[in-house]
């Protein structure tokens, strides 16, 4: 079986196994930002050899970018709806632009903004590195704007847990010559297997497999400054 490197795995429940990949925190919406990071660099101290989605808004009681870089940040979750701001709004603008100076990618569900916004922080900021995450809703119903959106922006990629539709891989990667997408799987809450056996049995090159499978995120994280 391929190696893979799961973008999407979540801390909060009591039933996960260690896996390879990047850890996120519910406390990053249901308490606060600070909160979260908190309780990630405590785990970071615990398994400093993982790596951790941290937590950013725009009005924040702390947010130290070179702890968190030192601390294995792989990528900044961004929450507009749940905590009330706008991803693409005047007050968002000066942590964007720092994060974008450390190309440190940030990693949003699309239910928590619109394709607008993400398409004007795309173009705005063109090397900081947008993740789109599908969350519980399928990214499958947005695929007429989100393909001209990844044909037009090179920094912004999908995460896999939800891209659930038949030939999805094929049409994409094969028709249209696009393989941005990170793996990822929303565990433990929801098992790998739907997107890997997925993504494993898709008609696609064998270089762009693995770079969906754990090359594209690598590079990503190998890239912040």
């Amino acid at each position: 079986m391929n190696d893979y490197f799961d973008c999407n795995i979540w801390l909060d429940a009591d039933n996960y196994k260690s896996a390879n990949g990047i850890y996120s925190t519910a406390l990053s919406y249901t308490k606060s930002p600070e909160a979260a990071n908190e309780f990630l660099l405590r785990q970071y101290e615990k398994s400093p050899e993982r790596y951790y989605a941290y937590t950013a808004a725009p009005v924040m009681r702390w947010f130290d970018v070179d702890l968190l870089v030192r601390s294995h940040a792989a990528c900044i979750r961004l929450f507009p709806k749940r905590l009330n701001f706008s991803l693409a709004g005047s007050e968002t603008e000066p942590l964007l632009k720092e994060l974008e100076s450390r190309r440190l990618p940030v990693m949003v569900w699309h239910t928590e903004t619109t394709w607008s916004e993400i398409s004007a922080v795309c173009e705005r900021y063109p090397m900081l590195p947008v993740i789109i995450d599908g969350n519980d809703k399928k990214l499958l119903y947005h695929n007429r704007v989100f393909i001209p959106l990844m044909l037009k922006n090179l920094n912004l990629y999908l995460e896999t847990f939800n891209l659930i539709q038949y030939l999805f891989y094929e049409t994409l990667v094969n028709k249209y010559s696009i393989d941005r997408f990170v793996f990822g799987t929303n565990y433990p809450q929801n098992s790998p297997l739907a997107p890997l056996n997925m993504l494993l049995s898709a008609d696609i090159p064998e270089e762009a497999r693995e770079k969906i499978l754990n090359g594209n995120i690598k590079t990503l994280i190998s890239n912040i400054i």
